[in-house]
């Protein structure tokens, strides 16, 4: 007898699909294979269409620049890591920032539940790319034949980089590039509320099917949302 009362309560409570207006945080990575996460900050909404699925638009942008000199120069054989490790009295002023801004579109299928639902899908979005260097550029000075006229053979780096020479000004460049990606995405929100919801997602970009996991991005999605 109880279980009849309360079934048109529990009925109730079940969430009707409705638009949803989310304030977005979280962490977000352009490469993960060698760049690290970074905070980020956005907003989304989710648009019902029908009882099963949905479209989700979202935005974020990084919340800090990154300073990508020193980890490009850890990764490669770079010309300025070596001339800063020989010249160590010698202050390494240079700059190489980006920010980074995602539009993420995307249709999913949606699996609800009394008061969780479950969400899957992709779509196609774009991301920005704002870089800003500021370097002293290192170029290497070497001659081509030794003094009997012979080619010189180098054996180690310290010998390949024989001499090396730091410009005396700073070259700057201010660029902003635009990408399309690939997106697939999936995630959960709950109800808090009838009307208030937690979200928590992940977003994988590919900028290029073609590409390798160097060019996948990523994007853990934390929020909270309202449902009008």
């Amino acid at each position: 007898m109880l279980l009849i009362l309360a079934a048109p309560f529990a009925q109730a409570q079940r969430p009707k699909p409705g638009i949803e207006v989310h304030a977005l945080s979280g962490f977000y990575s352009t490469g993960v294979s060698w760049r690290p996460f970074e905070p980020q900050a956005g907003a989304g909404v989710m648009v019902p269409v029908g009882s099963k699925w949905a479209a989700i638009v979202d935005f974020g942008a990084n919340v800090g620049r990154s300073n990508l000199l020193k980890v490009l120069r850890m990764q490669r054989n770079d010309l300025g890591a070596a001339f800063y490790e020989r010249n160590p009295s010698l202050i390494d002023e240079d700059e190489h920032w980006q920010r980074f801004v995602s539009f993420r579109p995307s249709f999913v299928r949606i699996i609800r539940r009394e008061r969780l639902s479950f969400w899957f899908g992709g779509g196609m979005g774009l991301e920005w790319t704002h870089t800003m260097r500021r370097v002293r550029e290192v170029r290497e000075i070497r001659p081509s034949s030794g003094r009997d006229g012979n080619p010189i053979e180098y054996e180690t780096d310290d010998d390949y980089y024989a001499d090396l020479e730091r410009d005396g000004h700073f070259t700057s460049r201010d660029k902003w590039n635009r990408l399309p990606q690939f997106i697939g995405r999936f995630g959960l929100s709950a109800d808090i509320t009838p009307r208030v919801i937690a979200r928590v997602g992940y977003s994988c970009m590919l900028d290029d099917p073609d590409s390798s996991l160097a060019g996948l991005a990523g994007a853990i999605e934390l929020g909270v949302g309202y449902r009008f």
